[in-house]
Parts: C-alpha cells; structure tokens; sequence
C-alpha cells in the first residue's frame, strides 16, 4: 500500500540513481506519486468546528479518509451531487467542500454550489487524488453568518 509503505521508496530511489538505474527510479516516482494520493483532503477542514455537518462534491471514488481525521466522529460528511442546492443551503450545513474534479463530473451541481448566494470562500488546498487527471484544487465554503438561509434560498429564486 502507498500509502503506508513498508520499505524505503525514497532511499530506494536515491540508490537506484546513484547506481545508474534511471529507469527503476522512475518506476519508483509513480510508486511515490501514489503516496501523495492518501494525503487528499488532509487539512481543508481544519477551520471547520468539531461535529458540524459537512457538504462534500467529490467524485466518489476519491479517497477522503482524511475528511475525517484525526477523530473520526469529528464531522458528518453527506456527499450532496445528486442532493437540491436550495434543499443543501435551507439544511444544518454551513460547510461545503468542492473539488477540482467536480467540474468535469457534476457540471450543473457545480455550477449551483460554486455560485450560492450568502457562502464564502475559505481555504483552497492542492491535491493528488487520481494520477492520471494530476493535481486539483479543492475549496471550502463557509455560509455567510450575516446572510439568513430563507434569504439565501430567496435570492436564488429571484436569479
């Protein structure tokens, strides 16, 4: 498992240059890419409270086991592609993760979330989630404290 490995990749590497291998290290360069794909979503909760509901639009074959590191019971995740913006933004949440990749996959969703009335931008972070797409940036969104919900949901409508 990359993500937890039980040899010494880095090491590995730097000898198999040393010994002019180049080709071994860069079959172990994908191995190390690898590592950085369970790091994806370390860290862009963190401004979060403990315990509050979370809006996540990811793919959901992306890995997210950080979402809810280091406790576990930390937040409630509800994946929210398929879910009614107006339903998501009238609900408890007042936290909402978009990755990078949501744009290709949940076009409309995207576009609903991304443009919500009364929710702003709090922290971007850069992940490794599939190789083959390469990094994507993820944002986390905090709904306005000065913005009631009804008139969030109001001013969609009249958009």
């Amino acid at each position: 498992n990359p993500s937890g490995p039980l040899w010494p990749a880095v090491q590995v590497q730097n000898i198999a240059r040393k010994l002019g291998k180049p080709r071994l290290a860069v079959q172990i360069e994908s191995y190390l890419s690898y590592q950085k794909r369970a790091y994806t979503g370390m860290g862009i909760l963190d401004p979060v409270p403990y315990g509050k509901p979370v809006g996540v639009l990811i793919r959901q074959v992306t890995p997210v086991a950080n979402l809810w590191r280091p406790d576990w019971r930390r937040h409630r995740i509800d994946y929210v592609h398929e879910a009614d913006p107006a339903k998501f933004v009238s609900g408890k949440s007042e936290w909402l993760v978009v990755s990078g990749n949501a744009k290709e996959m949940f076009p409309a969703a995207y576009d609903a979330y991304t443009h919500l009335a009364g929710w702003q931008m709090v922290k971007q972070m850069t992940y490794l989630p599939t190789l083959r797409e390469g990094p994507e940036i993820w944002t986390l969104y905090h709904r306005a404290t000065a913005v009631a919900k009804q008139d969030v949901i109001d001013g969609d409508k009249a958009q």
